[in-house]
């Protein structure tokens, strides 16, 4: 990869624009290129437009979905589900460690002969070049450029970190059942049960469950994480039909791990933004325990997609049952994009709410 950043209908930020010239500076030569979380496609289109041959692959969905469209005319670039050996991976580091754990495992175990790593400064932390370190031979930091920083990185190491490191088992009694959680280092609530879903799974055992109707019914997850929401649902009712839905490759990979330790199998993860998957008035109930970061800053943006999403696949007389951080105003978003919302329990750091769709 050679040339500096082209012209490109997607403005780059600091991110992608540092990425684009430590390859051109650090690593030249490069024909395959393998580009890691590319949010909006800016960083697949500099590589492309540089000669290379690009896959992208992404945990999340959107993000896949967003750098695919802005790539879609580029015959040289293609989005896959799992990254193919490469002579340069340019990756934007995740928030997790986990994550960036899963990250490097993948594309070293791939055959990728040198990866570029870069975020922005105020995010990044000595632990990324210790982890990345594990994975790679001769990494070392950059100095620092758009108010970002890069770690470069060498071949694979001969001996990697066994797979089994990457996942994390939980034993967990959730009102008055016994689940065993698998998740994925990079899966949100990794390695421990999410006091919000178990506030919300106390008082779905308490409510919920005894008022369900003696018919079959079509629940969904959605942004099931290491789907133990899902899990106790399936495990409590022989009525109910379970899908569990993330944006994430590596929350769906884990879902669907919990249900198998589980011996559910009725149960099943996919990947889904905002119940797109869903027909429209198909579902009878919708649990979620939405998130509401965006790095480090509240960001409720995404809970009202969520909310959307649920309204826009129950149908008439279905509820959506939500737990959020009782700071977080969502009742009126949620009486909006649903129906009538009443509140079912409540402590010092969480709220249950019940809305059901309106007829």
């Amino acid at each position: 990869m050679t040339e500096s950043l082209p012209p490109s209908a997607v403005a780059p930020d600091g991110v992608t624009r540092l990425l684009v010239d430590l390859a051109s500076e650090s690593l030249p030569g490069a024909t395959r290129v393998l580009v890691v979380d590319d949010p909006d496609g800016a960083l697949a289109l500099a590589a492309a437009r540089a000669g290379c041959e690009v896959e992208i692959w992404c945990d999340s969905l959107v993000h896949e979905r967003a750098a695919g469209a802005a790539c879609a005319q580029l015959p040289r670039v293609r989005v896959v589900d799992r990254p193919g050996a490469s002579d340069l991976a340019l990756v934007r580091l995740p928030k997790s460690l986990g994550a960036l754990a899963e990250i490097c495992d993948a594309i070293a175990r791939a055959g990728c002969t040198g990866a570029i790593f870069a975020g922005r400064v105020k995010y990044m932390t000595p632990r990324q070049n210790a982890v990345i370190a594990r994975y790679f031979e001769g990494v070392h930091a950059t100095r620092g450029r758009f108010k970002s920083r890069g770690i470069v990185a060498g071949s694979p190491r001969g001996r990697l970190p066994v797979e089994g490191e990457l996942w994390q088992v939980v034993d967990a009694q959730v009102a008055g059942l016994a689940l065993q959680v698998h998740s994925r280092s990079g899966t949100f609530g990794a390695g421990k049960i999410d006091f919000g879903s178990a506030f919300l799974l106390e008082n779905m055992g308490t409510f919920l469950l005894q008022q369900l109707p003696n018919r079959p019914l079509v629940a969904l997850d959605m942004g099931c994480g290491n789907g133990i929401i899902a899990a106790f649902l399936a495990s409590s009712s022989g009525n109910v039909s379970v899908t569990a839905s993330d944006i994430s490759r590596s929350a769906v990979t884990s879902a669907n791990a919990t249900f198998a330790a589980n011996h559910l199998d009725s149960a099943v993860a996919l990947r889904s933004d905002a119940l797109d998957h869903a027909e429209p008035g198909s579902v009878d109930l919708v649990i979620t325990n939405p998130p509401f970061h965006d790095g480090g800053a509240v960001d409720t943006a995404m809970s009202q997609r969520l909310f959307a999403g649920a309204g826009r696949a129950l149908a008439p007389g279905g509820e959506l049952w939500c737990v959020f951080n009782s700071m977080l105003r969502y009742r009126p978003l949620l009486t909006e994009a649903v129906g009538a919302t009443t509140l079912i329990a409540q402590n010092r750091k969480f709220t249950v709410t019940r809305s059901v769709k309106s007829r």
